[in-house]
């Protein structure tokens, strides 16, 4: 479970740097405003698809952490 949590997290990175980066390549020359500005643009468009899918996964990254632990709290009693 972990294993799939944090390749699906890597997936998601992966996902939101890509698609940062296509809009990004909509432009043949560098921007007169620059490319940071931009970039800063564009995230703060998807911000709140962005800290939703951020927020799925950390509740989901909280849950497994919670089970490692209460297994090896479990494990220490036995």
């Amino acid at each position: 479970m972990t294993f799939i949590f944090l390749l699906s997290a890597w997936f998601v990175y992966t996902l939101i740097a890509d698609g940062l980066s296509a809009q990004m390549m909509g432009f043949e020359q560098e921007p007169a405003e620059g490319w940071a500005y931009w970039r800063w643009f564009f995230l703060k468009r998807s911000m709140w698809s962005l800290l939703g899918t951020a927020g799925f996964f950390l509740m989901i990254g909280a849950l497994i952490a919670w089970g490692w632990v209460a297994a090896i709290r479990d494990f220490r009693r036995k």
